[in-house]
């Protein structure tokens, strides 16, 4: 078996060494949990994706312009009291997280003493809404008529309403759910103790 030798006049070739001053300095540290939430928030891969399917969708054309005979008004069947939805709503953008999301969004509010009087009021606010379906529905004459219907008896109702006293109970009924403190119980439980006081001594 015969080596390799290096003749007369050549150069051994060693492989060199060159010395890196990073070598010394510590590997960079792993993101940290904020930096991955905030690469989570920021990625649009869902939202590119949804665009994409509505790209790739026929135009669809509402109700409302749609073609008919001279003398016809095409009939919408959108149900009163429930908001349109937007050709481009994003309600059914992230449908798989919706439970996470609504974990998440619980966290906004205070909700350790809720009972079953406001859980109705908690659900409310915890409910996923288009924000881009508002502003489609146009205001007619019925509908003024009608909320100056409500304004005249909210009026008439809010004079009597602090002549109970029973009422004063409500004070904190929505506003304890958003409060560092929901102080709805231990108003409640007071005016209650109040008024039992007042209609024992009478």
């Amino acid at each position: 078996m015969s080596a390799n030798f290096p003749l007369h006049g050549q150069q051994l070739h060693q492989p060199q060494h060159f010395y890196n001053s990073n070598n010394n300095r510590k590997r960079r540290a792993a993101p940290t949990l904020r930096l991955r939430e905030l690469e989570k928030a920021l990625d649009l891969t869902k939202f590119c994706e949804q665009l994409r399917r509505l790209i790739d969708q026929p135009i669809k054309i509402p109700s409302t312009l749609s073609m008919c005979p001279a003398g016809q008004v095409a009939k919408s069947r959108h149900i009163p009291g429930k908001a349109k939805r937007d050709l481009l709503s994003v309600d059914d953008i992230w449908s798989d997280d919706l439970e996470k999301q609504k974990e998440e969004k619980s966290c906004l509010y205070n909700a350790e003493d809720v009972g079953e009087e406001r859980k109705w009021l908690l659900d409310l606010l915890l409910e996923e809404s288009d924000a881009d379906s508002g502003g489609e529905e146009q205001i007619t004459d019925q509908d003024l008529r009608e909320i100056l219907k409500i304004h005249h008896k909210r009026r008439k109702f809010q004079k009597e309403y602090h002549s109970d006293l029973m009422n004063s109970q409500y004070t904190y009924y929505g506003a304890g759910l958003i409060s560092a403190k929901d102080r709805f119980n231990e108003n409640q439980q007071k005016i209650v103790r109040k008024e039992q006081q007042q209609s024992t001594s009478n």
